[in-house]
């Protein structure tokens, strides 16, 4: 699972979108998650115009308190976490990435 915590104004995840969106297409028995929290008055509204400006075909979520992200200890976005097949965090990644290095994440969690 790919585990992405971002904001629907952040250049750095406007960004990743289409990184994203090339990697979920190619990894289509990999989930992708995209939550988003409610910093600098972001709000549902924000996260769904931002699914359909990039054309997000995954998964996004509105972390309304903030909670998930001061739960995974969040403190930039993007982050990325590649998650196991166990569910525990393979790979944490702040800020923008390429799409070889989320690739290279995403294979050794599956080799795990």
């Amino acid at each position: 699972m790919l585990l992405e915590f971002m904001e629907p104004w952040c250049p750095h995840c406007q960004a990743a979108a289409p990184v994203l969106e090339q990697l979920h297409g190619n990894y289509p028995n990999v989930t992708f998650v995209s939550v988003a929290g409610p910093w600098d008055g972001a709000s549902e509204n924000d996260v769904a115009q931002f699914q359909r400006t990039y054309g997000a075909s995954w998964v996004y979520l509105f972390d309304s308190s903030g909670t998930i992200m001061s739960m995974y200890g969040v403190t930039a976005t993007p982050t990325f976490f590649i998650l196991n097949k166990d569910g525990s965090v393979g790979t944490s990644l702040q800020g923008d990435q390429s799409y070889s290095t989320l690739e290279s994440a995403i294979q050794t969690s599956l080799q795990s």
